[in-house]
């Protein structure tokens, strides 16, 4: 399911840190232009996936070309 599109947050930056954070049910999704920026929410979404399903992040494309590359992941548990 998707929570945020580009279309809704547009910006001129030619890379930007993206997070997702999921608290149990919750999943919310997060954004900045820069590493010393401020995080900026871009939407949240309730699921009904049990506690053992990973979220993660993709690309796609349906209108124009697009490249997209992920680099620096770090997955890291929530504190309680």
């Amino acid at each position: 399911d998707t929570i945020s599109s580009t279309e809704k947050f547009p910006t001129e930056a030619k890379q930007v840190d993206l997070k997702l954070v999921r608290k149990g049910k919750e999943i919310r999704a997060f954004w900045r232009e820069n590493e010393d920026g401020e995080w900026k929410q871009v939407g949240e979404y309730s699921s009904d996936y049990p506690e053992t399903v990973n979220i993660g992040l993709i690309a796609v494309n349906t209108s124009k070309d697009i490249s997209a590359e992920f680099a620096y992941i770090k997955l890291a548990p929530v504190s309680k």
